[in-house]
């Protein structure tokens, strides 16, 4: 067979990149110019399906995690190790103790229902209780609004949740004596 080329076939082997030459040598004499060019479409095809695949494998990913982030949301107390504490055992948690992280903040909860400390270098100054099955604060300031949460403990650590998701999390201990001054007022 003999090959002919058209002004058409030299645009596109133009564009392809390659001699007009070496484009009809791969043209064998079984096949036509026609049946090279339904390969090379089909090639093209694959070529933007290849393309596609890795936005449609990032997709799968963020659909997974998606996925993930719902089922995992509202079971919270499922984490390892980590349990509810409810009602009085709440109060005799915090009863003398101080909640911190260490680094950011540190509450220190009285008996009679007050709380001092430190938030990131501010003192803060409120009062605690327990309201059903959860721990509620009202820190002292212009709009004072009592907040509360859920309780979990995992050894001395706590987490205290609103709504099912981690508000905020440290470390229990009990409070230190306070040593006297010596100085009377």
């Amino acid at each position: 067979m003999d090959a002919t080329v058209t002004p058409s076939s030299q645009s596109t082997a133009w564009q392809s990149g390659l001699p007009m030459a070496s484009r009809l040598q791969r043209c064998t004499a079984r096949s036509s110019i026609a049946q090279h060019a339904a390969a090379r479409a089909s090639r093209a095809d694959l070529s933007v399906a290849l393309n596609r695949a890795p936005l449609k494998a990032l997709l799968r990913a963020h659909g997974v995690l998606l996925a993930a982030l719902f089922i995992k949301a509202p079971h919270a107390q499922v984490d390892a190790g980590w349990r509810s504490i409810r009602g009085a055992d709440v109060q005799a948690l915090f009863f003398d103790h101080e909640l911190g992280d260490g680094v950011h903040y540190a509450y220190q909860f009285r008996g009679n229902g007050t709380f001092t400390g430190f938030n990131m270098g501010k003192e803060i100054h409120g009062t605690w209780r327990l309201a059903e099955n959860e721990f509620c604060w009202t820190r002292r300031k212009s709009m004072a609004v009592e907040e509360c949460f859920e309780v979990e403990r995992r050894g001395n650590e706590m987490r205290l949740l609103r709504g099912g998701y981690e508000a905020f999390s440290g470390k229990l201990s009990p409070l230190k004596a306070q040593a006297p001054t010596g100085e009377s007022r």
